[in-house]
């Protein structure tokens, strides 16, 4: 396993979880850290453990967060039966959820205008694609993004239902 940025972040928060795993377990953490926090991250990222609940959770939030922000104008895709077997395949998957998502409904595209932020393309997602915004977002004329917006309903019509 590769030990990402990301993945050292994650690590280092739940620094207390892994120690308190040594501690119950009476083993030394100068022996074991590296195995233990290896296999926790790989625990996480399979999604074994309780992983898919706490990534549920954190998608709930996300998606509370810009419905705040919102006035109340989004097409939530978490009434959509489809969006969550894909979500449910992508958390089986060992990969992070939101990038491997994002691949698997194939839309580099907007990936590539926002530079790889996936939390900000999952929220414009989330969102229905209102252009006025992104376009405010990115700078970029309308006609260009609808494009680009064209492009990317086409490739996850059926899956997306703001994108059909």
């Amino acid at each position: 396993m590769i030990l990402t940025e990301e993945k050292a972040a994650f690590a280092a928060k739940h620094h207390g979880v892994v120690m308190q795993y040594l501690k119950e377990r009476r083993l030394s953490p100068d022996e074991y850290y590296d195995t233990v926090v290896f296999a926790f991250l790989d625990c996480v990222i399979s999604g074994k453990d309780n992983f898919k609940k706490r990534a549920y959770a954190a998608m709930d939030k996300a998606v509370a967060a810009v419905k705040a922000e919102s006035d109340g104008n989004i097409i939530s895709l978490f009434c959509n039966d489809d969006y969550y077997r894909i979500v449910a395949e992508t958390l089986a998957d060992e990969h992070d959820s939101i990038t491997e998502l994002l691949e698997r409904i194939q839309i580099s595209e907007l990936l590539g205008a926002f530079e790889q932020n996936e939390r900000e393309v999952l929220a414009l997602l989330l969102d229905g694609f209102k252009l006025t915004e992104i376009s405010f977002r990115l700078r970029k004329s309308l006609c260009e993004l609808d494009s680009i917006m064209q492009n990317i309903r086409t490739k996850t019509a059926g899956i997306l239902p703001a994108a059909a």
